[in-house]
């Protein structure tokens, strides 16, 4: 009973942490587009965003008399402390449905976990790699710096350069939105193993 009433609430806790990842997540994106896009004057030069993996990032933004920016937001990244938690999470309930002895649902809800678990370190890893350094990169380090992040959710990222206030259309970075798909199938599994260990515990 006590491993039971455990498993419960760990799944419901991890449930609730996908879907607040997924809250994190795009309300991320959207924020940085919004912060790029601050300002629009002519000879703006579009935004920079100093990301920093599980540390506070920062957003600025360049102008031809402030070429060093002006910070408009710090965030702190809770979307990768949050997808951490869920990874953690999945592997104590693993561990706790190791130890239960119903076989058929017990047997189900630990591969689900391990899905869970696959799921999330793909999430992090695109969040990381596929969409925060990437945005940070064609922001920071391109042959133009500074510009502007659009966001149509939930399909698609870009980023457009800005040179003296003109939009520079040529040399746009788009990006389809793994990420959010990923965190939508983890979702959806998280689901799905949560009613499978109600189930199992109510059969019991």
């Amino acid at each position: 009973m006590r491993i039971g009433w455990f498993t419960k609430y760990l799944s419901l806790s991890s449930l609730t942490l996908v879907a607040s990842s997924i809250i994190s997540y795009v309300a991320t994106i959207f924020f940085i587009s919004h912060y790029t896009y601050w300002g629009g004057q002519i000879g703006e030069l579009g935004g920079v965003l100093d990301y920093n993996p599980f540390g506070i990032s920062n957003i600025y933004h360049l102008t031809k008399d402030n070429l060093r920016g002006q910070l408009l937001f710090s965030f702190l990244d809770i979307t990768a402390y949050l997808l951490t938690a869920i990874i953690l999470i999945n592997f104590v309930a693993l561990y706790a449905e190791s130890r239960k002895k119903t076989e058929p649902k017990g047997y189900q809800v630990r591969s689900y976990a391990i899905l869970n678990v696959t799921i999330a370190i793909l999430c992090i890893l695109s969040y990381v790699l596929h969409t925060m350094m990437p945005i940070d990169g064609e922001l920071h380090h391109a042959p133009v710096i500074g510009g502007v992040v659009d966001y149509l959710f939930p399909f698609y990222i870009w980023v457009t350069h800005v040179s003296q206030g003109h939009i520079e259309t040529s040399l746009n970075w788009p990006s389809f939105d793994f990420t959010l798909w990923l965190l939508f199938t983890l979702f959806i599994s998280t689901v799905i193993m949560t009613a499978k260990q109600l189930g199992s515990q109510n059969e019991a």
